[in-house]
Parts: structure tokens; sequence; C-alpha cells
């Protein structure tokens, strides 16, 4: 069974796991958004 990377579901999860706080070179929703995209290119190099 391969993994399917959905972004957004991928999003919400990390940030309701982990609390990313906003500094002056990012806000913490784009934490959350480059972890997520970061995510996605783990999953792909694993399939």
């Amino acid at each position: 069974m391969k993994n399917e990377y959905n972004y957004s579901n991928i999003k919400d999860i990390l940030k309701n796991d982990i609390d990313f706080a906003s500094d002056i070179s990012s806000s913490s929703d784009m934490k959350a958004h480059l972890s997520a995209i970061l995510v996605g290119r783990m999953m792909k190099e694993l399939n």
C-alpha cells in the first residue's frame, strides 16, 4: 500500500503536534508550510 501525501492534512497534523513559534524571519504558518513540504519530499523518497 502506497502512502498518499496530502499537504493540507499533513500541515494540520504538524500544527496540532508542534507549537511553531513566530519570529522575525517567518510566521508560525510559514514554518508549518515548510515542514509539510519537507514531509512530502521525505515521503516521495521513501516510496
